[in-house]
């Protein structure tokens, strides 16, 4: 009806200004008026899983796929959930009742794939990522997989050569970067590793893991490097000390660029971390880079 999307675009327009609440009562409302609405229940279901209320997302994704079983949003938005919290047989059966519609989907092909692989079944696992690129040579994700199982069998080679296939398909995927500059520390590589991490850092700029990572692989390559300062730091947050940890390091290792682009992001986060950085270092405050505001394409 229209009211009901009326109170549908409402829902959006306050859920893009991150009103979540009023999106909520609003996405309810519109429930009201069409309660078979199975999209509608679906972004329901994605707003609760922001706000981190999972049972109540899964209920709402139940719903969407009870007026609608072959729904694919909302299925992998399920199984995608399941996975997050370890129960991967629940995922398994969501993801087979769902080819069991008739439905095909390499994404749930490999979602399947995953769930095996995390359950110990590799042979299943190898199955369903083959069984996706027999429908899609292009499965970036199915490389993706193969690769990490590879990886877990110690053919560190044909794993790195297979998610660099996987990366020709989707050059900016970070999740396959990082899955790289894990092997490539698991070899020594440590250089590799931390141009790895680096792109993918890059990509993810607020991604407090993998800038934990370049401080591990930095601290490797760079052992002499100081940060005993970072002691007298515990009234930070634990990603502010990571941020200030890695501006360190790139500082010192004499990454500016890299720095500098922390540097701006703790400004915006925290201006006392950003004056801490220039408190353990005042020389940086003579660098003219250093002050220049990295330029941001968006």
């Amino acid at each position: 009806s229209l009211k009901a999307d009326i109170y549908y675009q409402t829902a959006s327009c306050y859920e893009s200004l991150d009103n979540l609440e009023k999106a909520e009562e609003m996405y309810e409302k519109s429930l009201d008026e069409e309660p078979f609405n199975d999209y509608v229940w679906l972004s329901l279901g994605l707003l609760l899983e922001r706000q981190e209320r999972n049972e109540e997302a899964l209920q709402a994704y139940d719903f969407a796929l009870t007026v609608n079983d072959s729904l694919e949003a909302a299925v992998l938005s399920k199984a995608n959930l399941l996975m997050f919290a370890e129960r991967y047989n629940e995922a398994i059966d969501a993801l087979t009742s769902y080819l069991a519609t008739g439905a095909e989907s390499e994404q749930v092909l490999c979602f399947l794939g995953e769930c095996y692989e995390y359950l110990g079944d590799i042979q299943k696992s190898v199955d369903y990522y083959r069984k996706a690129l027999e429908r899609d040579r292009n499965m970036a994700d199915a490389y993706w997989g193969i690769g990490k199982i590879l990886r877990k069998q110690g053919d560190y080679e044909n794993a790195i050569s297979t998610i660099d296939y996987a990366l020709q398909i989707e050059p900016e995927n970070p999740d396959y970067l990082i899955t790289k500059g894990e092997i490539f520390m698991e070899i020594g590589s440590t250089n590799a590793a931390l141009d790895a991490f680096k792109t993918a850092s890059e990509l993810c700029p607020n991604d407090v893991e993998i800038l934990a990572m370049i401080t591990l692989v930095l601290e490797i390559i760079y052992p002499d490097v100081n940060v005993d300062e970072l002691k007298n730091c515990t009234s930070f947050s634990a990603k502010l000390l990571t941020m200030l940890h890695a501006a360190l390091l790139y500082y010192r290792t004499g990454d500016t660029p890299s720095c500098r682009s922390l540097i701006w992001q703790m400004e915006d986060l925290s201006p006392a971390c950003r004056d801490k950085f220039f408190e353990i270092l005042p020389e940086a405050l003579e660098n003219p880079e250093m002050m220049m505001r990295p330029y941001l394409p968006f």
